[in-house]
């Protein structure tokens, strides 16, 4: 389904190129943090800013005077990142050391639409570009869980602490988006982007064992990240 949906959505924006000025580029986003409820005492989950990137495409089309329009799609994967306590154990093997073992996931397509209307301001001798709307993303069905064992004084295991994430709605996530863009020179156009989307993507559940009274709850992942991006023009030059 993301995969059609690219295509046509592609076929749209790149349609009348000579009426409007298209771009293709990359993001990288940092962002996309693991929330925690309730969360554990004694930092026994961290979730580090997590690197990720897209594949976006633009159309920007002037409406009046300074004033623009650009609506667009990106296609990438939603990442995260966890780092869990390791030797929490309090009931078998007690120890006081401190190290943490790290979780990274890279498993869950992403398809987002965007809609913006922004103004061209002429800061020293550069147009800068100030743009706030919003849009829509869909996830594809993804899953992935970690378990975690201690050895026990009779020589056997027991359960340390396990996680699961999935996502496995189809409905369309909102968001809200603003950005900063000026142009690098005649081809290349350069952006600050963030992007704030209310709903979660993922969602799942956390557990710790061996443990006086052990922590559980639930662990959920929205996409909100701040954004490089570079943008290639396509064909050439629109003059308006």
């Amino acid at each position: 389904m993301l995969v059609r949906l690219s295509f046509v959505v592609a076929f749209c924006l790149t349609t009348s190129i000579t009426t409007a000025q298209v771009y293709v580029g990359v993001t990288g986003d940092f962002g996309n943090q693991v929330s925690l409820s309730p969360q554990p005492s004694k930092s026994l989950i961290k979730s580090p800013i997590t690197p990720s990137f897209s594949i976006a495409l633009w159309k920007q089309e002037q409406i009046r005077n300074d004033w623009y329009m650009q609506y667009g799609l990106a296609v990438g994967l939603l990442g995260y990142r966890m780092k869990i306590r390791d030797n929490t154990d309090t009931l078998y093997l007690p120890t006081n050391d401190v190290t943490y073992s790290t979780f990274w996931d890279y498993i869950t397509p992403y398809l987002s639409g965007q809609l913006v209307f922004g103004r061209s301001v002429l800061i020293g001798e550069r147009n800068v570009f100030f743009f706030l709307g919003g849009g829509a993303t869909i996830y594809g069905n993804s899953e992935s869980s970690v378990s975690s064992s201690v050895s026990t004084p009779s020589g056997g295991w027991a359960d340390d602490y396990d996680y699961v994430l999935y996502g496995k709605e189809k409905n369309l996530k909102a968001f809200i988006e603003t950005s900063i863009q000026t142009k690098i020179n005649n081809r290349i156009t350069m952006a600050l982007l963030y992007q704030y989307h209310f709903k979660s993507a993922l969602t799942g559940t956390y557990n710790f064992y061996n443990m006086k009274d052990p922590p559980s709850g639930t662990l959920s992942i929205a996409q909100r990240a701040i954004s490089i991006v570079f943008m290639v023009r396509l064909g050439k030059t629109t003059r308006y």
